[in-house]
């Protein structure tokens, strides 16, 4: 039974010293690697999700009591992006894209409210002309009879 024990005791040694750190191993993963060679590397992601094209793989891990959190970018089954979260640029952020929106949105609605008074400025024109009240008539000032 001792032997068994010892056995067993040694085996799990020699299997918990070869696993492998997530760290090192994610840093091997390079750009232009296929998704096989990736799964090879790390295993699975957490989640996966399709993004302008792109199969973006999420990757999380605990390496020494810290936690990491990457991403891989697969454009047509290549690693296109590795490494953390991306974070699109400025210029492609909701809340820049949405206060862009609100200003051309604003410039839009004031040229609107403009041309609607243009608009009923040019029919209150075309009223008096056909009315005739946009010329001045003349009406002779008589003297009262006695």
């Amino acid at each position: 039974m001792g032997k068994i024990l010892l056995l067993f005791s040694f085996i799990w040694i020699v299997l918990s010293g070869c696993q492998t750190d997530m760290k090192k191993a994610f840093d091997e993963i390079k750009p232009g690697m296929d998704k096989d060679q990736v799964l090879e590397i790390i295993g699975g992601p957490r989640a996966v999700t399709r993004f302008h094209g792109k199969d973006r793989w999420f990757i999380s891990f605990y390496s020494h009591g810290v936690r990491y959190e990457k991403e891989i970018h697969f454009l047509n089954g290549l690693a296109d992006y590795v490494g953390e979260p991306y974070e699109p640029p400025p210029e492609k952020q909701a809340a820049y894209v949405d206060k862009k929106n609100e200003e051309e949105n604003e410039k839009i609605y004031q040229e609107l409210i403009e041309s609607r008074n243009q608009m009923g400025q040019g029919i209150q024109k075309y009223e008096d002309q056909v009315r005739g009240t946009d010329k001045v008539r003349y009406v002779p000032q008589f003297e009262p009879i006695q």
